[in-house]
């Protein structure tokens, strides 16, 4: 994924968990509440997740 459409979605998700949030404090929704906590949990393992790493091929035999 282009680091451009990965921004994108972490924004997205971010801005939906505080939406989920904003509503569900005002009516009192607790579906919206761990709606809320579902896309903010989404939000930092996306944000958290990084690409593993190759190792350089080594020239030497053992």
């Amino acid at each position: 994924m282009k680091l451009w459409q990965r921004m994108g979605l972490l924004l997205l998700l971010i801005l939906s968990a505080l939406t989920c949030y904003t509503v569900g404090f005002s009516s009192g929704a607790k579906g919206l509440l761990i709606s809320g906590a579902v896309l903010e949990i989404a939000f930092w393992f996306g944000l958290l997740q990084t690409k593993p790493q190759s190792l350089p091929k080594s020239t030497t035999a053992n």
